[in-house]
């Protein structure tokens, strides 16, 4: 009796190839949702919202081997971009950049932080060590043996911090300053809203960025 194989459906693109460039794409009412409503600095110059930032720098990751991505943006209208829609892609460049350089801020803390610990750590460790071997030999050996080590484990305790700093923390920092770089360069491009519509199936993952109630959009 012959096996039969089971033949497991084609599993569809998760990001669009545009113009050869594989393309993180959201839908928008206008530019106003693109932007932290919360900061009062002018739109060209504020956060950016939390989703539209969580769902880009998410994508972005998971395209991190390509050479080349775009972010791909659908708007209804660009409101009072319309004269300088360019001002848009300047905004998330900016936006990324002072990402990148605050991460770059936090690493350099860190490391700072660290080897602070370190010489803490050092000093206390030799501190213990030295006390541990310096028990007096009329204790009884019970106690003897129960004080050397007690002091050795709160010297290495002391040096858990350090360690951790330099072995784990400070990993996902410079891979946030790593992204967040790249990302002031990426290639942004504007698009209207319909022609995202008439994408062809099968049809890609295209973010929408829900309306925040308290949002005035155009």
């Amino acid at each position: 009796m012959q096996s039969r194989r089971i033949q497991r459906p084609m599993r569809r693109p998760r990001y669009r190839v545009i113009g050869g460039v594989p393309s993180i794409e959201l839908k928008l009412r206008s530019p106003r949702q693109l932007f932290d409503e919360r900061d009062p600095a002018p739109f060209r110059e504020r956060d950016l919202d939390d989703d539209a930032v969580r769902y880009i720098v998410t994508s972005f990751r998971e395209l991190k081997d390509q050479d080349d991505v775009k972010v791909q943006l659908y708007f209804e209208s660009l409101g009072e971009f319309e004269q300088n829609p360019t001002d848009i892609g300047r905004a998330i460049h900016s936006f990324f950049r002072y990402e990148s350089e605050m991460r770059r801020r936090d690493l350099k803390s860190i490391f700072h932080q660290g080897l602070f610990s370190l010489a803490i750590g050092l000093s206390f460790i030799t501190l213990c060590t030295w006390f541990a071997y310096a028990v007096h030999a009329e204790h009884p050996p019970f106690w003897q043996s129960l004080i050397h080590e007690l002091l050795l484990v709160t010297g290495w305790v002391s040096m858990w911090k350090p360690i951790s700093i330099f072995l784990h923390d400070w990993w996902p920092i410079a891979d946030d300053m790593k992204t967040y770089a790249r990302l002031s360069e990426v290639e942004v491009e504007l698009s209207p809203l319909k022609s995202a519509v008439s994408t062809p199936t099968p049809e890609p993952q295209v973010a929408r960025i829900p309306v925040k109630k308290d949002l005035a959009l155009a």
